[in-house]
Formats: structure tokens, sequence, C-alpha cells
């Protein structure tokens, strides 16, 4: 009766090699599409309508009688020691 028992739990926690396979079929069919998904994405992305970007053109600056321009600061990124300053913000 103990032999009956050990057997059926050792039947019972190993899963046929069938379903093995179909899940390990399964699995790759689902990571195929999600890399041809990814592909079709990433190709999209990659192709810029050059006709849609702004020109600078298209949005004069509005500078002051003096010359000067009213830039509202944010933030700041410092390179090459001090050499180069970019400025974040916003123009008005």
């Amino acid at each position: 009766m103990q032999e009956a028992s050990a057997e059926e739990s050792k039947n019972n926690s190993a899963p046929p090699k069938e379903s093995e396979n179909e899940l390990m079929k399964s699995v790759e069919e689902e990571w195929r599409q999600l890399k041809i998904q990814n592909h079709v994405l990433n190709t999209e992305n990659r192709s810029i309508n050059v006709d849609a970007t702004l020109k600078f053109q298209d949005m004069p600056l509005s500078f002051e009688g003096d010359g000067t321009l009213q830039f509202f600061w944010t933030d700041a990124h410092e390179e090459q020691n001090g050499a180069e300053i970019f400025l974040f913000g916003k123009i008005w």
C-alpha cells in the first residue's frame, strides 16, 4: 500500500514529456512573436518624417528692444570643465 502511494506521488510530481514539449513550443512561439513585434516597432520609430519636424524659422525668437532674450532657466548641464554649458528652460 505504501509502495502504491509512493509510486502515485512520483508519477504526479513529474509532468509528462508531451506537455513539457508543448509548453516549450508555446513559450518559443510567444518569444518569436515578441521579437517580431519589437522589430516592427523599432523599424517604425527609425523612420522620421523630415517634413513634420519644426524649423527654427517657424518659431521666431522674441528679442527685446535691447537685443536680450527673456529666458526662464530651469536647469543646466556643464561639460568639459565649464567650457560648454547647456541651459534648459523656457523662452517667452
